[in-house]
């Protein structure tokens, strides 16, 4: 069940901008975001308390799609988990879409990784201004690439399209740590191997673990990108293309959320205040739920699934809404 996360990538690998400066300047390497730099950063330690949206964006181009909103419950259902400790939690909303002809020239039955059927998508649909909803747009359907498990635009002054990402509907569930990781990415954090693997040059590359570079949390230590759920891993499976190292990469944090693999389920203290500082500072569209947060009880048969928007009047969906809900004012009666 597990195995599209065993071996799968993340898209912010490819949609990835390092940040480049001189070293030995005592700021991050080439960032001049307020959250990269550990003074601002570690002053949001307070715990919000704060339930935000997710819009979803379900593309229909299966039937394994009837089964969207208990997979969406149980993702939800996870990632308030995980998040709980940060001081966020999320209401679902799911909208379904067809996956041929949604803006007259686009077919939505794959997305490739570049993101562009994304974006046209929620442009689309959501309009120009998708902020005013004041909440994270996630589309959910199928990659071009299998291997493609999501990817999130990053929140960094500048940059188009924050908050808007994608998820492969293969890894929406119960179980999985994808939603986690992507979302992450949405509040700014990196992968924990973004100072090894992703540097393009060693100018930036992570020695040792650091406030200045990789991932800008120096409770991370730095990592080769790997799927391993163990510790300590080889150096010479994993190489280091910047560093000399000895034989073993020690520690090998496979459970932090921002790493690879299945064994995924935290998030440092570093990390938990970088979320809350981009949340405040370049997420402030992303405004506080007015309605209570659901009851994710996991998505299991017979629990409140997540709100749906209404479909249009006249579809199919509308009628089978309000044929349940003249049954249930039937049971109310008796």
């Amino acid at each position: 069940m597990l195995a599209p996360e065993q071996h799968g990538s993340c898209g912010n690998e490819h949609m990835h901008y390092e940040k480049k400066s001189n070293p030995l300047v005592q700021t991050p390497c080439g960032s001049t975001e307020a959250c990269d730099f550990p003074v601002t950063r570690d002053t949001y330690t307070a715990t919000p308390n704060q339930v935000l949206k997710i819009y979803w964006m379900v593309f229909n181009c299966s039937t394994r799609h009837t089964t969207a909103e208990t997979k969406i419950s149980q993702a939800t259902y996870d990632l308030n988990l995980k998040y709980a400790t940060i001081g966020y939690q999320f209401n679902s909303y799911i909208s379904f879409y067809k996956c041929s002809g949604t803006d007259g020239t686009q077919d939505y039955t794959t997305f490739p990784s570049d993101g562009g059927k994304v974006t046209t998508a929620v442009t689309k649909e959501k309009g120009s201004n998708y902020k005013n909803a004041g909440g994270f747009v996630i589309v959910a359907g199928q990659p071009t690439d299998s291997t493609l498990n999501g990817f999130m635009y990053l929140p960094y002054t500048g940059y188009s399209y924050a908050g808007v990402g994608f998820m492969n509907y293969a890894v929406v569930g119960s179980g999985f740590t994808t939603l986690s990781h992507e979302l992450g990415h949405a509040f700014g954090l990196s992968h924990t191997f973004a100072g090894v693997t992703e540097t393009t040059s060693c100018q930036c590359a992570e020695s040792t673990a650091s406030d200045l570079t990789g991932d800008y949390c120096s409770d991370t230590p730095p990592i080769a990108r790997n799927w391993e759920c163990s510790s300590p891993i080889s150096t010479s499976a994993f190489p280091d293309p910047c560093t000399s190292r000895g034989a073993q990469w020690n520690p090998n944090p496979y459970t932090n959320l921002m790493s690879y693999g299945t064994c995924r389920t935290s998030f440092t203290t570093q990390q938990i205040r970088r979320v809350r500082c981009y949340r405040a500072r370049n997420l402030a569209w992303v405004t506080e739920d007015t309605n209570a947060l659901r009851n994710y009880t996991g998505g299991v048969p017979g629990t409140e699934p997540p709100p749906t928007n209404p479909p249009p009047p006249g579809s199919a969906a509308s009628f089978v809404l309000s044929i349940m809900a003249m049954i249930a004012s039937l049971f109310a009666l008796v």
